[in-house]
């Protein structure tokens, strides 16, 4: 069927994946590279989903770049890194429990 589409996306080059694909594997698919997220890119993910939650932008913001200090550290001390997913899911926290903190 020429409707028929499978889409599938992994992190291979990414040091926190534990899939490693076969050359034969790959071959069956078209890769396409999308470059890593920039810090900034991170921080404005994590800036806009916590505004969707109705946290204050200069709070998220501040939120944000207590990640990104986090991200820092792991990658000197632990050779460990946040990923979009860790700044997402953070920031879904966040938005969830925003008016509990006091």
């Amino acid at each position: 069927n020429d409707r028929f589409r499978l889409i599938a996306t992994v992190h291979i080059n990414n040091s926190a994946s534990s899939l490693k694909l076969s050359p034969a594997t790959c071959s069956r698919f078209t890769e396409v590279y999308t470059p890593e997220y920039s810090t900034e890119d991170l921080q404005n993910v994590a800036v806009g989903i916590m505004t969707q939650y109705g946290v204050h932008d200069k709070e998220a913001r501040f939120v944000a770049k207590g990640l990104t200090s986090l991200k820092h550290g792991l990658e000197k001390g632990l050779k460990e890194t946040l990923t979009s997913r860790h700044y997402s899911k953070f920031a879904h926290f966040v938005g969830h429990h925003s008016g509990t903190f006091g």
